[in-house]
């Protein structure tokens, strides 16, 4: 019988199928299972054991091609004529102590290329952090700048304010002044006599309305403008940071390391779990 067809797996199978495979196999064999069982299935599986635990080491020594079977027939069996049963567990707990110190090693190796590569990615972090810190701290320079000009934009907007105030007031009266010329009763009665004089404060106050458009057009430009600033003020130490070369070449070396251990913990998940 072929080592690979008792566990249950191919001889092309991979290094962990073939130890998932083994270690299941070995589990099905401990003595507890064969308590209520007859004597001859007791030995049976004694030899099963025996013959699993010696394919098991060829296998590690790299003799994967086993022609020793194992003999499960009624002569073999009398061969055990004086059956121990503490004997039978001794075998399966060697057996199971050969496999799982094998599957820890490989798990401690697992374990410290874990710990090398989480090493490698906070120290990238680390130097990242510190670069963005710095590329903040430059750029503090220039927000400096820019709440200047914030600040002399917003005095202009006041100013405009007062302007379209003022020239809002001015308005104002012309149109009273325009509404009493018309509710006099000697203009009622001689509207052609006071024809120039309501010419002019019509004139008068269409230039204070035509101004009042524009003050209004100039005042929306410059709040749009120390919008806009306040908004660039907000975010120009993130677009610096997000700008800078050494910065994005942290960022992919970080991403790609993470990437790496996303993909090492999926084909090692006991590595880390330690």
């Amino acid at each position: 019988m072929d080592f690979y067809n008792v566990i249950g797996v191919s001889s092309g199978a991979s290094a962990e199928e073939i130890t998932k495979a083994y270690k299941a196999t070995v589990k099905k064999c401990h003595p507890d299972n064969f308590i209520n069982a007859s004597r001859e299935e007791q030995e049976k599986n004694t030899q099963r054991l025996q013959w699993l635990n010696q394919e098991w080491q060829r296998y590690k020594s790299g003799k994967k091609d086993s022609t020793v079977s194992p003999n499960y027939n009624s002569q073999a069996s009398t061969s055990y004529n004086s059956y121990d049963f503490t004997s039978f567990k001794q075998q399966f707990n060697q057996a199971y102590t050969d496999f799982m110190n094998a599957f820890t090693a490989r798990t401690d190796n697992g374990r410290d290329e874990f710990l090398k590569v989480q090493r490698k990615k906070d120290s990238i972090k680390a130097t990242l952090n510190e670069r963005e810190r710095i590329v903040r701290l430059d750029s503090y320079s220039e927000v400096e700048n820019m709440k200047q000009q914030a600040g002399l934009l917003n005095n202009d907007i006041e100013a405009f304010r007062r302007v379209i105030q003022d020239n809002a007031t001015a308005i104002i009266q012309k149109r009273n002044e325009l509404a009493n010329l018309h509710n006099r009763k000697i203009y009622q009665l001689m509207p052609k006599r006071f024809k120039s004089e309501d010419n002019i404060l019509v004139s008068q106050l269409e230039k204070l309305e035509k101004k009042a458009q524009i003050l209004q057009n100039e005042l929306n430009k410059k709040i749009a403008q120390y919008t806009e600033l306040q908004m660039k003020i907000r975010n120009y130490p993130e677009e610096c940071v997000n700008k800078d070369p050494e910065v994005i070449r942290l960022r992919k070396e970080l991403s790609d390391i993470e990437q790496t251990i996303k993909e090492f913990v999926s084909t090692h998940p006991k590595a880390h779990a330690k």
